[in-house]
């Protein structure tokens, strides 16, 4: 590292070169997955890896207008769960290890623990 770069600046403009560089392949890529809902059904959306939780959510309500009990449900109120942990507004797919053709859980916040760290398994 310090071969190439003798000074601190210089090692801070590569890296920040090599930052940006990498998320604009990021954001340009798209990754399949795969949103089942609360009530079962199941939506397929094609996005990229730095979106977050939050923006998952609002486009498979979107996709898909779930009506549950007469009631329209809302993005905000349901929570997104990818493998026992919760992708929420903070937290894009990428930080929460989200690949190709994962499937995602939408599930009621209340099903969620105190800790945040999984979901009631009814139904499974």
């Amino acid at each position: 590292m310090w071969i190439k770069n003798t000074t601190f600046k210089e090692w801070a403009g590569h890296v920040y070169k090599r930052n940006v560089w990498k998320a604009m392949l990021l954001t340009k890529a798209r990754i399949r997955i795969t949103v089942v809902m609360d009530n079962g059904s199941t939506v397929d959306v094609c996005v990229s890896p730095l979106v977050t939780g939050n923006e998952v959510l609002a486009l498979a309500v979107r996709r898909r207008k779930m009506v549950s009990k007469g009631v329209n449900r809302r993005a905000k109120d349901l929570a997104l769960v990818y493998e026992g942990s919760v992708i929420d507004e903070r937290r894009t797919l990428w930080d929460a290890g989200v690949e190709e053709r994962s499937t995602l859980r939408m599930v009621h916040p209340l099903a969620i623990n105190k800790r945040g760290e999984g979901y009631l398994q009814s139904g499974m």
